[in-house]
């Protein structure tokens, strides 16, 4: 079984996003939030039957499971759930950046996701603080939402 450290970066493949040390698998559902990535938007999709919203992208409501309905785009605001530091490297490419810091948010719209936090140490890290999404283009071309202390 090929794992997403195997899979070829062929660069023509909208569903493989590589990020660089990694690349992700996806779906062509998934392609519009990363579509919205690329224009700093923050991309969530929302059930029409029920009003539910949830991420990562599906093509069913995780709520009702009928067929998704239509995207939000995220106001950008957040409050920090949860978070660890990442000490040792998950593979080797990353080591550089060590320690960092992987945040589960949620978002101002209901949903919960989770990211990387720059620009703050985890001693700065409190329950419920804001968080603002931003975005990072990468050497691949690939844009990842991140996240950042608010204000």
């Amino acid at each position: 079984m090929k794992t997403p450290l195997d899979v070829e970066a062929d660069p023509t493949d909208p569903d493989i996003i590589d990020i660089g040390w990694m690349r992700i698998v996806t779906s062509p559902y998934a392609r519009f939030f990363w579509e919205g990535c690329k224009k700093h938007e923050l991309r969530i999709p929302k059930c029409n039957a029920c009003g539910n919203v949830w991420f990562y992208p599906t093509p069913r409501c995780t709520k009702c499971l009928a067929p998704a309905g239509d995207w939000i785009v995220s106001c950008g605001d957040a409050t920090l759930y949860s978070w660890t530091a990442v000490y040792r490297p998950v593979v080797e490419a990353v080591s550089k950046t060590l320690p960092y810091l992987v945040v589960v948010v949620e978002m101002a719209e209901g949903v919960r996701m989770m990211a990387n936090l720059e620009g703050a140490k985890e001693e700065q890290l409190r329950d419920g603080m804001p968080l603002r999404v931003g975005f990072k283009e990468l050497p691949s071309g690939a844009v990842m939402p991140y996240f950042s202390l608010a204000g």
